[in-house]
């Protein structure tokens, strides 16, 4: 039985900054809901790509429902990368509206 649940797909995931230490900062707009996107495996897509992927410790900033009313917009944090676990985020900060 298939996963049906919202994933990032890699193109929409843009590299704002690059570093060669440190973390890099990450943009996402989509119309999925914040909580699609706090979902398990929502960014396992974006681990590894032509311009490399999510490490740890990077942010992204996201904009959310961004095609509702009401949009929703929050800074990430990578918790981890795991190539069988997939990617784990946490909210770092979050603007309610």
């Amino acid at each position: 039985m298939k996963n049906h649940s919202p994933r990032a797909e890699r193109k929409s995931v843009v590299r704002l900054t690059e570093t060669s230490q440190g973390l890099n900062l990450w943009g996402h707009t989509t119309s999925h809901s914040l909580k699609d996107v706090l979902g398990n495996g929502y960014f396992n897509e974006c681990l590894s790509g032509r311009y490399g992927g999510l490490m740890r410790h990077d942010r992204i900033e996201v904009t959310a429902s961004a095609d509702g009313e009401k949009p929703e917009h929050a800074t990430l944090v990578i918790a981890g990368t795991d190539p069988q676990g997939g990617v784990s985020v946490h909210v770092l900060n979050r603007t309610k509206k």
